[in-house]
């Protein structure tokens, strides 16, 4: 026993314990160097890091031959094609016969020249039943060279550009449609009317006045139609220009 009651152990004990404690301290601090000392090349990312390596979508590379393919890049629509006031005057070979599917109409009102306010919608073209591809003349006979080769609807809104709702533009019924077209080749150069309003549109009753809306053809291309528009109730109230493209 030692001073105040403290044990004392011999020294070759104390030496031996102090021995072993500094072998084990070693032996750990090996483990830990040994663990640390993987290459880089070996060594997985964290996953946080792999997830945002993820979210950064296809290299530059990729986008590029998208948009050269004439594509928008994943996630992104293509934006719809400019849509312009047509100039020059209509083929004369041209119709719309044969160019029945769905389409995106605009509508752009013009105010001294210069575009103003824009309705845009669908618009549903179907082929016209036989029996109603001729108009019928006051004598009761067709009237030669003008023909309906389509009929439709159309969900746009036209009264936000000015133009005159002349009955229901969602009518499927071919003897009133909504929409109305009408191809004549008796003047000096043919013309393309798309006629709106069931009430306008009525086979069975001929109209000398009241509203109107009518949409007229001057350029035609593969996939799209454009022209000028106007509408009133006895003359002309509103106008501006038109484009249709064919939905893909």
């Amino acid at each position: 026993m030692g001073p105040q009651g403290v044990a004392l152990r011999p020294k070759g004990v104390a030496a031996l314990e102090c021995s072993v404690t500094r072998g084990m301290i070693a032996l750990l601090m090996f483990a830990m160097v040994a663990a640390c000392s993987s290459t880089d090349g070996d060594r997985q990312p964290p996953p946080v890091a792999a997830a945002a390596a993820d979210l950064t979508g296809p290299p530059a590379a990729d986008v590029d031959q998208v948009a050269a393919a004439g594509e928008a890049p994943t996630g992104r629509r293509a934006p719809p094609p400019a849509c312009v006031r047509p100039e020059g005057v209509l083929a004369a070979d041209a119709s719309l016969e044969g160019r029945a599917g769905d389409y995106r109409l605009r509508m752009i009102e013009e105010v001294d020249g210069n575009p103003a306010r824009t309705a845009e919608g669908s618009l549903v073209l179907l082929n016209q039943v036989e029996s109603l591809r001729q108009f019928e003349g006051t004598a009761g006979g067709p009237i030669p060279g003008v023909t309906s080769p389509l009929f439709g609807t159309t969900d746009v809104n036209v009264e936000a550009v000015g133009a005159v709702r002349v009955g229901n533009l969602s009518s499927r019924n071919p003897a009133s449609p909504g929409v109305l077209v009408i191809e004549s080749e008796t003047g000096t150069s043919p013309s393309i009317l798309l006629r709106l309003g069931s009430d306008a549109n009525r086979r069975d009753l001929v109209r000398f006045d009241g509203g109107y809306a009518v949409l007229r053809v001057v350029e035609i291309t593969a996939e799209s139609f454009s022209g000028t528009w106007s509408s009133g109730a006895r003359g002309p109230d509103s106008e501006g220009f038109f484009c249709a493209t064919q939905s893909r």
